[in-house]
Formats: structure tokens, C-alpha cells, sequence
């Protein structure tokens, strides 16, 4: 009923949260670890060629306001699964939106962070 079409799936083939990370030490079959097999398709260090490089200034930076109210909309047209932080778009969207006074403190702090990412070189 939520769209978790992903948490559904895993469940019914009794995978639960086991998912297809493997440790850097773990053997993938061929004899080789994790570790070893990355190595192996890892290009070799290249010079760099001068051309890659800018030789001009860079454009100035556009000033960008964000305030909560974007923040707020935005949490309300959101959607999808976990992203590396593991919350969910639906749990997000909860912390931002239905929880009062700290949701607004929430979304003020998404906004900082937003501003400060989007004004500053970081």
C-alpha cells in the first residue's frame, strides 16, 4: 500500500535485509576476493592532459534563497526508496512535514544546508 515494491519483494523471498554487499574480503566464485577483482579492473594512472584544465575564471556564483517553504513543497512532491542515509522518501517526508514545531526546524535546517551548499564553494 505504499509502494514499496522492493521491501515487498525481499520479504516474500525471504532475502529480508540481506542485500548484495560483500565485504572486500569475501570470495565472488572465480578464486579471487572482492578486493583482488576490483584491483584488477582498476585502470592504470594516466598523465593528465593539460587541455583538461580550465585556464579562465570561473562564472560568478548565482545567489541562491532557500527557505522552508521550498523545503516544505518539495517534501511534499517527494518519492522513491533509501538513499545512502537509509531513510525513505515516506519517512522523510513525515519528518518534514508531520511533527509541528520540529518539523519546521527541520525543514529551516534542510534549507541552511541547502543555501550554504548552493552559495559557498564547499
Amino acid at each position: 500500500m505504499q509502494g514499496k515494491i522492493r521491501e515487498a519483494c525481499r520479504f516474500y523471498t525471504e532475502r529480508g535485509n540481506k542485500g548484495a554487499f560483500l565485504s572486500p574480503n569475501d570470495s565472488i566464485g572465480n578464486g579471487n576476493t572482492v578486493y583482488e577483482e576490483l584491483q584488477d579492473k582498476h585502470p592504470s594512472q594516466a598523465e593528465v592532459d593539460a587541455d583538461a584544465f580550465l585556464d579562465k575564471e570561473l562564472p560568478t556564483l548565482v545567489s541562491v534563497d532557500v527557505t522552508s517553504s521550498h523545503v516544505e513543497k518539495a517534501a511534499r512532491m517527494i518519492s522513491g526508496s533509501a538513499g545512502p542515509s537509509g531513510v525513505d522518501s515516506s519517512q522523510l517526508q513525515s519528518m518534514l512535514l508531520n511533527y509541528g514545531a520540529h518539523s519546521e526546524e527541520l525543514r529551516e535546517a534542510v534549507a541552511l544546508l541547502i543555501r550554504r551548499q548552493a552559495n559557498s564553494i564547499i
